[in-house]
Protein backbone atom coordinates (compact mmCIF):
# COMPACT_ATOMS: atom_id res chain seq x y z
CA UNK A 1 0.00 0.00 0.00
CA UNK A 2 1.15 3.56 -0.67
CA UNK A 3 1.22 6.32 1.64
CA UNK A 4 -1.48 8.12 -0.12
CA UNK A 5 -3.68 4.85 0.40
CA UNK A 6 -3.37 4.49 3.84
CA UNK A 7 -3.89 7.86 4.28
CA UNK A 8 -7.27 8.04 2.72
CA UNK A 9 -8.40 4.55 4.59
CA UNK A 10 -7.15 6.30 7.63
CA UNK A 11 -9.24 9.76 6.90
CA UNK A 12 -12.52 7.72 6.12
CA UNK A 13 -12.29 5.52 8.87
CA UNK A 14 -12.04 8.84 11.41
CA UNK A 15 -14.80 10.46 9.44
CA UNK A 16 -17.09 7.80 9.75
CA UNK A 17 -16.66 7.16 13.18
CA UNK A 18 -17.26 10.78 14.08
CA UNK A 19 -20.68 10.73 12.44
CA UNK A 20 -22.10 8.29 14.61
CA UNK A 21 -20.23 9.52 18.15
CA UNK A 22 -21.45 13.14 18.27
CA UNK A 23 -21.94 14.49 22.11
CA UNK A 24 -23.02 17.80 22.88
CA UNK A 25 -22.21 18.81 26.82
CA UNK A 26 -24.91 21.45 28.42
CA UNK A 27 -23.51 23.90 31.04
CA UNK A 28 -26.26 23.36 33.08
CA UNK A 29 -29.63 21.93 33.24
CA UNK A 30 -32.72 22.75 34.90
CA UNK A 31 -34.53 19.70 37.53
CA UNK A 32 -37.81 18.46 38.04
CA UNK A 33 -38.48 15.73 40.64
CA UNK A 34 -40.41 14.67 43.25
CA UNK A 35 -38.95 16.85 45.95
CA UNK A 36 -39.23 20.42 43.58
CA UNK A 37 -43.17 20.23 43.89
CA UNK A 38 -43.56 20.90 40.04
CA UNK A 39 -41.12 23.18 39.83
CA UNK A 40 -37.78 23.21 37.81
CA UNK A 41 -34.81 24.16 39.89
CA UNK A 42 -31.31 25.02 38.04
CA UNK A 43 -28.74 22.70 38.37
CA UNK A 44 -25.01 24.46 37.64
CA UNK A 45 -23.81 21.30 36.62
CA UNK A 46 -22.65 19.49 33.21
CA UNK A 47 -25.49 17.27 31.81
CA UNK A 48 -23.62 15.80 28.05
CA UNK A 49 -26.17 13.88 25.44
CA UNK A 50 -24.37 11.81 23.09
CA UNK A 51 -25.47 9.95 20.29
CA UNK A 52 -23.89 6.31 20.18
CA UNK A 53 -25.42 5.11 16.76
CA UNK A 54 -28.76 6.01 14.50
CA UNK A 55 -31.24 5.23 17.08
CA UNK A 56 -29.47 4.76 20.42
CA UNK A 57 -28.03 7.76 22.77
CA UNK A 58 -27.00 8.25 26.40
CA UNK A 59 -27.49 11.06 28.57
CA UNK A 60 -25.24 12.08 31.43
CA UNK A 61 -26.34 14.20 34.34
CA UNK A 62 -23.20 15.37 36.34
CA UNK A 63 -22.98 16.32 40.19
CA UNK A 64 -22.39 20.10 41.10
CA UNK A 65 -20.23 19.40 43.82
CA UNK A 66 -17.57 16.72 42.85
CA UNK A 67 -18.38 16.32 39.22
CA UNK A 68 -19.20 12.81 39.16
CA UNK A 69 -22.09 11.35 37.32
CA UNK A 70 -24.60 11.36 39.20
CA UNK A 71 -26.91 9.60 36.39
CA UNK A 72 -26.57 8.05 33.44
CA UNK A 73 -29.14 6.29 31.24
CA UNK A 74 -29.03 4.33 27.83
CA UNK A 75 -31.69 4.45 25.34
CA UNK A 76 -33.24 3.55 21.94
CA UNK A 77 -35.67 5.19 20.07
CA UNK A 78 -39.13 3.29 19.92
CA UNK A 79 -41.69 5.42 18.31
CA UNK A 80 -43.19 9.20 17.65
CA UNK A 81 -46.48 9.58 18.97
CA UNK A 82 -48.31 11.52 16.74
CA UNK A 83 -51.27 11.92 18.94
CA UNK A 84 -49.56 13.46 21.55
CA UNK A 85 -46.22 14.56 19.28
CA UNK A 86 -43.28 13.29 21.33
CA UNK A 87 -40.47 10.99 20.44
CA UNK A 88 -40.32 8.01 23.00
CA UNK A 89 -36.97 6.14 24.23
CA UNK A 90 -36.92 2.97 26.39
CA UNK A 91 -33.71 1.42 27.75
CA UNK A 92 -32.15 1.74 31.45
CA UNK A 93 -31.64 4.67 34.30
CA UNK A 94 -28.91 4.52 36.91
CA UNK A 95 -28.58 6.84 39.99
CA UNK A 96 -25.23 5.86 41.30
CA UNK A 97 -25.13 2.07 41.49
CA UNK A 98 -28.94 1.28 41.16
CA UNK A 99 -30.40 0.47 38.03
CA UNK A 100 -34.02 0.78 36.59
CA UNK A 101 -35.78 0.64 33.42
CA UNK A 102 -36.66 3.73 32.00
CA UNK A 103 -38.97 5.41 29.27
CA UNK A 104 -38.11 8.94 27.87
CA UNK A 105 -40.15 11.02 26.62
CA UNK A 106 -39.26 14.38 24.60
CA UNK A 107 -41.00 16.87 22.04
CA UNK A 108 -37.06 17.72 20.34
CA UNK A 109 -35.61 15.00 19.01
CA UNK A 110 -32.59 13.97 20.70
CA UNK A 111 -30.25 14.40 18.16
CA UNK A 112 -31.04 18.06 18.23
CA UNK A 113 -29.70 18.39 21.52
CA UNK A 114 -26.67 16.66 20.73
CA UNK A 115 -26.09 19.71 18.61
CA UNK A 116 -26.61 22.15 21.50
CA UNK A 117 -30.36 23.06 20.72
CA UNK A 118 -32.01 23.70 24.08
CA UNK A 119 -33.13 26.51 26.70
CA UNK A 120 -31.53 29.55 26.83
CA UNK A 121 -32.34 30.84 30.05
CA UNK A 122 -31.31 29.89 33.25
CA UNK A 123 -34.68 31.69 34.74
CA UNK A 124 -37.45 29.71 32.54
CA UNK A 125 -37.94 26.78 30.76
CA UNK A 126 -39.92 25.64 27.70
CA UNK A 127 -41.26 22.58 27.55
CA UNK A 128 -40.07 21.58 24.09
CA UNK A 129 -37.15 21.12 25.94
CA UNK A 130 -38.13 19.11 28.46
CA UNK A 131 -36.20 15.30 28.47
CA UNK A 132 -39.04 13.25 30.85
CA UNK A 133 -38.18 10.31 32.45
CA UNK A 134 -40.39 7.86 33.52
CA UNK A 135 -38.76 5.14 35.22
CA UNK A 136 -39.00 1.77 38.50
CA UNK A 137 -36.94 -0.60 39.64
CA UNK A 138 -39.40 -3.44 37.91
CA UNK A 139 -42.07 -2.27 35.81
CA UNK A 140 -41.69 -2.11 32.09
CA UNK A 141 -44.66 -0.30 30.67
CA UNK A 142 -45.28 3.52 31.55
CA UNK A 143 -48.62 2.54 33.58
CA UNK A 144 -45.85 0.51 35.57
CA UNK A 145 -43.47 3.61 36.40
CA UNK A 146 -43.75 4.98 39.68
CA UNK A 147 -41.12 7.55 39.66
CA UNK A 148 -40.77 10.42 37.02
CA UNK A 149 -37.87 13.22 36.63
CA UNK A 150 -37.74 15.90 33.73
CA UNK A 151 -34.63 17.36 32.86
CA UNK A 152 -34.19 20.80 30.47
CA UNK A 153 -30.78 21.25 28.85
CA UNK A 154 -29.34 24.69 29.02
CA UNK A 155 -27.49 26.52 26.83
CA UNK A 156 -26.25 29.64 28.00
CA UNK A 157 -23.53 29.30 25.73
CA UNK A 158 -25.58 31.29 22.61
Amino acid sequence: MTMKTILILLLSLISSSTIYCQMYTFPSYGLVNNYTNGSVLFAPSKLTIEKKSDNSFEIKAYDPNDGSVSMQCLIKYKLFNAEYEYYVFEGTLKFGEIGYNCIIRTKTKLSDFVKGIGNTSRLSFEKKYEIKILYSRYGKTPEEMEETVSIFPTNTKN
